[in-house]
């Protein structure tokens, strides 16, 4: 079921990925960063990180498979 769940996962555009990384851009805490604003900030790059994975592997694929 796992596998057939990532088959379905819905195509990433570079366009997409350009506007999440000028949103939330990588960087270090700042001092001044509560520890909620952290975690909150991580998830979110943490959902880019993911989108950009899955961007490589649809590409990879469309060039091998092509």
């Amino acid at each position: 079921m796992a596998a057939e769940q990532e088959d379905r996962f819905p195509i990433v555009s570079d366009v997409l990925l350009a506007e999440l990384d000028q949103r939330f851009p990588e960087k270090c805490a700042e001092m001044s960063f509560t520890e909620r604003e952290i975690w909150f900030y991580a998830g979110q790059r943490s959902v880019v990180r993911l989108l950009k994975e899955k961007f490589r592997e649809q590409n990879e694929t469309i060039y091998t498979k092509g």
